[in-house]
């Protein structure tokens, strides 16, 4: 299960810069992320913390001036905008998880 950073961009309301179509298959904390998560910093510290971490995408309420690959997701509230993210990974899991239930089991 995956989403491009245009398609959770468009879910938050948020500004993309940088690639939009980067895909992100997970969440997670800056400390804990790989390349296919997408984590979120609330202030510059720890922004720039996640711009050196592994996480491939990056939740923030403003890019700091900073040049980065990782794309970025601008929202006003952070925090709030990765607990949607998290509830979005949820709802997707969930629904994969009740459609395979459906499957022809031969």
């Amino acid at each position: 299960m995956t989403f491009t950073i245009k398609e959770i961009a468009e879910t938050l309301g948020g500004t993309v810069i940088g690639n939009e179509l980067f895909t992100v298959s997970g969440v997670s904390d800056i400390d804990g992320a790989s390349g296919e998560h997408i984590t979120f910093a609330v202030k510059r510290i720890y922004f720039k913390k996640a711009i050196n971490s592994n996480a491939g995408a990056i939740i923030c309420s403003e890019d700091y001036g900073v040049i980065t690959e990782k794309p970025l997701i601008v929202v006003p509230n952070p925090r709030f905008a990765f607990a949607k993210v998290l509830e979005l990974f949820k709802e997707k899991k969930s629904f994969l998880q009740r459609s395979s239930s459906y499957l022809y089991k031969g």
